[in-house]
């Protein structure tokens, strides 16, 4: 099944290829949230397809960088807001992927519009 969806083989009109793609592209990007190396650059090569082809699978999102830093903002928000007791934010940042404290917050602030500190203390609260 990998050799058709990436050589795009079996292709419909339809757009079930896309829609196979995306599929496979999200269920690795889950499997490798948690790797601080992994991002665009070798995901291509990760799923044995075209760039292209990949980035067609994302047409209408903010691309495949956005899509990997979000998933890796949600699962950091699952993981803060399931804290039962003590836990530092610098850790569930760490095991989702991210390096620097400084941009992951600034973007889980875009995201969801509050510090990851700021989860711990609403659910401590």
């Amino acid at each position: 099944m990998l050799r058709i969806l990436t050589e795009g083989q079996g292709e419909r009109k339809d757009g079930n290829l896309s829609v196979a793609v995306r599929a496979l592209a999200l269920a690795h990007i889950e499997r490798r949230l948690h790797d601080p190396e992994f991002g665009p650059e070798a995901f291509p090569a990760a799923l044995r397809m075209s760039r292209s082809r990949l980035s067609a699978a994302f047409t209408g999102d903010d691309g495949v960088a956005a899509k990997i830093r979000d998933a890796r903002l949600d699962r950091a928000y699952r993981r803060l807001a399931a804290v039962r007791g003590r836990v530092q934010v610098a850790s569930v940042m760490t095991s989702c992927g991210f390096t620097d404290a400084a941009p992951f917050s600034r973007a889980f602030r875009r995201r969801f519009e509050l510090a990851p500190r700021n989860l711990l203390g609403a659910r401590s609260g």
